[in-house]
This record gives C-alpha cells, structure tokens and sequence, in this order.
C-alpha cells in the first residue's frame, strides 16, 4: 500500500505538523482519507488542511509542495470502491464511525488543472 509523510501547517500552533498517511493515486495527483482509524472526531490533520491549504508531500524519496482539495460528496463516491479497495482497512474504520470519512486530495503545486 502506497504511503506518503504529510506535513501540514497547525491551524492553532503555525507549527509544522507531520502524519503518515496511506494514499491512492488518481490521475496524477494522491487522494488521502481523514479515516481516523474510526474514531468519533476528524483528524487533526484534516482540519489543519482546510485552515492551511499548502501542504507538503514526502513520497518514494520526493518532496513536494502540494494543494490540498476537499473533495465534494459526488467526487468522493466516484473514488470510494477504489479507496476500499486499496485501502481495506477503510471497510473496519466505515464501521467504527457514524461520521462521513472525507477524502482530500493532493495535487503537486505547478501541475496544470485538468478538466
């Protein structure tokens, strides 16, 4: 399973925060789950994504700016059997959890926007 180091901005601190992550490629850009492992809340990270949109991605020994994206319910449907599929894991956190586990994805600063 792909991984990747996500180093966001702390929304309260301004500090670099840092979490490893499963990730799933989808046309050129990486899609992460504010899965939580199923806990109740959303990860800290999550919110610190949509204070601070700039993140940076560590993976297979690059590092890169990215933008992080919210994605909408429909996009997130369109994406969430692969997400399971590739993560199975994320079938035991949909069970521990009421909330809607939210996908975020990552798109490398510079990329031109796809249409």
């Amino acid at each position: 399973m792909p991984m990747l180091t996500l180093t966001t901005t702390g929304r309260r601190s301004g500090r670099p925060r840092s979490v490893q992550l499963a990730c799933v490629e989808h046309e050129g850009d990486l899609l992460v789950v504010a899965s939580a492992m199923g806990q109740p809340r959303d990860p800290a990270w999550r919110h610190n994504v949509e204070a601070s949109p700039q993140v940076e991605v560590q993976m297979r020994g690059e590092r890169y700016e990215a933008r992080a994206e919210l994605l909408s319910e429909a996009e997130k449907q369109a994406q969430w059997a692969k997400i399971r599929r590739m993560i199975p894991q994320m079938q035991v956190y949909e069970r521990r959890t009421d909330r809607n586990i939210r996908v975020i994805r990552l798109r490398r600063i510079g990329t031109e926007q796809r249409s």
